[in-house]
């Protein structure tokens, strides 16, 4: 059972004995500083090559040249060495891990963040109370357009964050089923659509509350009462694009599809950059399938393009 002999400075003769070579739990062996001869046994230089042992006789004037003095166990020491470079590998891969969770959490968190900037979005598809869109739009004091879905008021959160308010008419609509097309909207995100921030279903009061789009709208670009600030035929074409790219999203990208059914040039938005969101894709019916046949086909609000679906 002997694991660790240590037979130096002993002034010790004669030859290395066979003997050592067969005790299977040995793994250290130091015959340095002795008067010994002859050569090492062989089972010791194979335990050697196999890894299982580190000796050394270094410093017996007598012992033959045949192997280095001092025998280690280079084998087990490549594996150790090989050990410790896979668990660095291992700890490193941890650590990125960890910092990428880390910080895909942190950038979610700086997107929810910037998302629910102000105290009344406490969650996606806010519900506002009357009294809220009352306050919100100044007793509805500033109307900024109309439509044959109702007329729209400029309006502003409490952090002054300007929004536009879109007071509906009258609607044979339930409030469940309003409430369910509000939700469907709210899976609408795209940079060429008109973000829609939240709703009113109080009583006969049913609005919509969207962000604000500083620039108004095409119609109003393109008449010729605008005056001086006439579109170049580049930003003409980068509008057209913007919003063929909006519809695209609606009907191949939102799951249930959109169906617009009243796409116009007073439905398309231009923000300060002259970038075109689409309105009032809110105010069409969800597409439930694509063999749906309950999906009213009809006309809404007033004369606009008609999506071919």
């Amino acid at each position: 059972m002997i694991q660790t002999l240590d037979l130096s400075n002993n002034k010790l003769k004669g030859s290395i004995p066979e003997f050592l070579s067969h005790l299977p739990k040995l793994t250290i062996l130091k015959l340095d500083k002795n008067k010994l001869t002859g050569s090492v046994p062989k089972g010791l230089i194979q335990r050697r090559k196999d890894g299982f042992l580190s000796f050394s006789f270094c410093e017996n004037p007598n012992q033959s040249e045949q192997v280095p003095c001092e025998l280690k166990k280079k084998h087990r020491t490549n594996i150790h060495l090989a050990v410790y470079i896979l668990g660095f590998f291992i700890l490193l891969s941890t650590i990125l891990a960890v910092l990428w969770v880390v910080f895909k959490r942190k950038r979610q968190h700086e997107i929810k963040k910037n998302f629910y900037k102000n105290e009344f979005l406490e969650s996606q598809g806010q519900r506002f109370t009357y009294s809220e869109i009352v306050k919100i739009t100044n007793n509805f004091a500033s109307i900024i357009g109309r439509g044959g879905f109702g007329k729209v008021y400029l309006g502003a959160l409490k952090n002054e964050t300007q929004v536009a308010v879109k007071l509906l008419g009258s609607s044979r609509q339930g409030s469940n089923e309003f409430r369910n097309e509000v939700i469907l909207l709210m899976s609408a995100h795209h940079r060429n659509l008109v973000s829609l921030i939240g709703y009113c279903d109080e009583g006969d009061t049913m609005a919509l509350v969207y962000d604000y789009v500083a620039n108004g709208n095409l119609e109003q670009h393109i008449s010729s009462d605008v005056g001086k600030n006439v579109l170049t035929w580049k930003e003409r074409l980068q509008i057209a694009v913007d919003a063929a790219r909006g519809l695209e999203y609606l009907h191949n990208g939102c799951k249930p599809p959109i169906v617009h059914r009243d796409l116009k040039t007073s439905n398309i938005l231009l923000n300060e950059k002259l970038q075109a969101k689409i309105a009032d894709f809110g105010l069409s019916k969800g597409l439930a399938t694509e063999s749906a046949t309950h999906v009213s086909t009809a006309a809404k609000g007033t004369f606009g393009y008609l999506d071919p679906e």
